[in-house]
């Protein structure tokens, strides 16, 4: 697992964002032992949002039963608590989600198996400043981090091919899994390259996206973005 920074004894206050009561349970259970953890539910953190907006509040947030999309759920969360940390619950996830897991601005992640061994260390390490994904991730996460910086210094470079093929599908207006079935890939990747795009191109959805790139092409303007070797 990844990296870890200097630790201290300070108290660590934990939200668990879980909509399923007997999954709360049970992961509340495992945790209480963890001396060092102060364990609040999501209607505390919220009703105490004044009083705890400068906390670094770990939230451990349950992928599979949020009620919303997880980055809807963040970008809320991050305006109300600037300093929170992240760590996300979910089934085994692939190397191209755990990157756009990354990507949407997570700590940490951990799949259900691993909850019962994994889940307090976790809070530990990123509570810490460290991390708490695979360190192979993470430097892919860093390498494709460091080539977006570069690319936004240098206007010569862009999109991939791979990211221009699908960007031209959203364009059609095909789903993620009409893409996926066009060009023979999971559901999983098309998400990665969309967030790949959005962040290249500084939109935030679909639908800002088609508009700004159909304004360019209208405006006599089409999208110059040279095919990089980069993902």
């Amino acid at each position: 697992m990844s990296r870890d920074k200097n630790r201290n004894t300070e108290e660590v206050v934990v939200c668990l964002v879980e909509d399923h009561a007997l999954a709360a349970h049970h992961l509340l259970e495992g945790l209480e032992h963890e001396q060092t953890f102060c364990l609040l539910s999501e209607e505390e953190v919220l009703s105490n949002a004044a009083k705890l907006k400068q906390t670094p509040i770990v939230f451990v947030i349950d992928n599979d039963t949020l009620p919303r999309p997880l980055s809807e759920c963040l970008r809320g969360l991050r305006v109300v608590f600037p300093q929170g940390k992240y760590i996300v619950l979910a089934k085994k996830a692939s190397e191209d989600e755990l990157l756009r897991l990354l990507l949407l601005g997570i700590h940490g992640f951990v799949n259900y198996d691993e909850v019962p061994k994994d889940l307090g260390h976790a809070i530990s390490r990123v509570f810490a400043g460290g991390t708490w994904v695979p360190d192979v991730i993470f430097q892919k996460y860093i390498d494709y981090s460091s080539s977006l910086i570069a690319a936004k210094r240098s206007p010569g470079r862009g999109l991939t091919r791979r990211e221009n093929q699908v960007l031209e599908l959203v364009r059609r207006r095909l789903s993620n899994k009409e893409i996926a079935e066009v060009l023979k890939v999971s559901e999983a990747t098309v998400k990665f390259h969309l967030t790949h795009i959005f962040s290249k191109l500084q939109v935030h959805d679909r639908h800002t996206l088609i508009d700004s790139t159909n304004r360019s092409s209208l405006a006599g303007r089409p999208l110059r973005l040279k095919p990089s070797t980069n993902f």
